[in-house]
């Protein structure tokens, strides 16, 4: 037993380093053919209107700047995205930033709520 303790503990460093470099190039090896990448995007946006509201001089588009892989955000238009939004009306108020969910239209929904 203590042969493999021995094992482990000989030249720890040297084996951690050794770890840690090993665990760095497989980053760099996975994201050289599909690296991290940035799309902004100006979208259209749609309004509904409850009775009783009047919207003065909307915007009729907004920039969205999109995080993710490359071979995601290359398939990324305007065209081809959906946008969905939860809220309660009594917690919204005018002034807070709103928070939208942007998925492609062809890509599978997650389960859950």
């Amino acid at each position: 037993m203590s042969s493999w303790v021995t094992l482990i503990t000989n030249e720890w460093r040297l084996k951690l380093l050794a770890f840690v470099l090993a665990v760095l190039m497989l980053g760099a090896v996975a994201f050289s053919q599909n690296p991290p990448t940035t799309k902004s995007l100006s979208v259209p946006l749609g309004y509904t209107v409850r009775d009783g509201y009047i919207l003065i001089n909307p915007p009729s588009k907004t920039t969205v700047t999109f995080n993710g892989l490359a071979d995601v955000i290359a398939r990324l238009n305007p065209e081809n995205l959906s946008s969905s939004r939860r809220r309660s009306p009594s917690t919204s108020t005018p002034c807070k930033p709103r928070r939208f969910r942007c998925r492609l239209a062809s890509a599978p929904r997650p389960a859950g709520p």
